[in-house]
C-alpha cells in the first residue's frame, strides 16, 4: 500500500500528524474523526502549542470522562446521607456525611476519608480497590481534598519480601 503524503508535510506538526493519522484509519469524515482533529487544534492553540500543555488539559478532560472533580472536594459540600453498614452479621441503616460529587469521600468519628484513594491494578489491567487484608484503598484525608487516585500495580510487588503492602509504605 503506498500512502500519498500532502506537500510539505512535517510529522513533527501535530496537526499534520493527526490529519494523517486519522485519514489513514480511515476517521478523517467521521464524526469523531471530525471532533478529534478539532480537539487536538482547540488545545494547541489554548495553550500556545505548548505540548506539555495539551498533556495536562488532556488528563484534565481524561479525568472528567473518569468522573474525577477538577474542583477541590470542600467540607461544607458534605451531606447526610442514609448508608448501609455490616455489623455483627447483619445490615444496619446509619446516617454519615458524604460528598455529593465523590459519594466515597465521607466523614466517620470527626475523620473524612476517601474509600477509593487507592486503586489496585491487576497485570490484566482489572482495576479493584481493597478494603479489609493486606491491600487497603481507604486513606484519611483533608479538606480542600483534590483527589488523585493512586495507582498500585500489584504484578509488580513481591509480596514474598518483608514489607508494608497497605498502601503506605516505601513500597509505592
Amino acid at each position: 500500500m503506498s500512502i500519498e503524503y500532502p506537500e510539505n508535510y512535517d510529522c513533527r506538526d501535530p496537526i499534520q500528524f493527526a490529519e494523517l493519522e486519522l485519514k489513514l484509519a480511515g476517521f478523517s469524515e467521521t464524526p469523531f474523526g471530525k471532533a478529534a482533529l478539532e480537539y487536538i487544534k482547540q488545545t494547541y492553540n489554548i495553550v500556545s502549542n505548548d505540548i506539555n500543555g495539551v498533556r495536562r488539559l488532556h488528563q484534565n478532560i481524561a479525568g472528567l470522562v473518569e468522573q474525577v472533580p477538577l474542583a477541590p472536594l470542600l467540607e461544607e459540600e458534605l451531606v447526610m446521607t442514609e448508608t448501609l453498614e455490616f455489623s455483627n452479621g447483619a445490615y444496619v441503616k446509619s446516617f454519615r456525611k458524604q460528598h455529593p460529587r465523590v459519594p466515597f469521600v465521607y466523614e466517620y468519628d470527626g475523620k473524612y476519608y476517601d474509600d477509593r484513594a487507592v486503586a489496585f491494578v491487576n497485570t490484566d489491567g482489572s482495576v479493584w480497590y481493597g478494603q479489609n487484608g493486606k491491600y487497603r484503598s481507604k486513606r484519611e484525608i483533608t479538606f480542600p481534598y483534590y483527589r488523585q487516585e493512586q495507582r498500585v500495580y500489584i504484578g509488580e510487588i513481591d509480596t514474598s519480601v518483608p514489607g508494608n503492602y497497605s498502601g503506605t509504605g516505601p513500597n509505592y
